[in-house]
């Protein structure tokens, strides 16, 4: 009999430890996915014509094309209006990518990283 009591502890406790981790992975889910609406809605109000291109806990990926930018503004500071609203989510710039001097059919892409 209480090897019987000890097999049901030991399986209540297993049961237990499985469905805290289920459930702290989906918490981790909905976690990144509202922190990528916040970032997404944050770089559209600046500009429409700034996407995230990739995005995840650690890295993200802004993407603009340069003639949409001069076009819709007249010149690119949106961009690096974006690159800064990013920042305050704790982000950093690890690399830019800038179009060719002259040329109007490029894109900016701006790759930045969490610590």
């Amino acid at each position: 009999m209480k090897e019987f009591i000890f097999f049901l502890f030991i399986v209540t406790l297993l049961s237990m430890s499985v469905t805290s981790t289920c459930f702290g992975q989906q918490y981790l889910s909905v976690s990144v996915r509202s922190n990528y609406m916040n970032l997404q809605e944050t770089v559209h109000s600046i500009s429409p014509v700034i996407k995230i291109e990739y995005h995840n806990e650690s890295n993200i990926v802004l993407k603009a094309d340069r003639g949409a930018l001069l076009a819709m503004n007249g010149t690119v500071t949106p961009f690096w209006l974006a690159i800064d609203a990013v920042k305050h989510y704790g982000y950093f710039v690890s690399e830019i990518v800038k179009p060719e001097m002259g040329n109007d059919t490029g894109s900016y892409e701006a790759k930045m990283s969490r610590y």
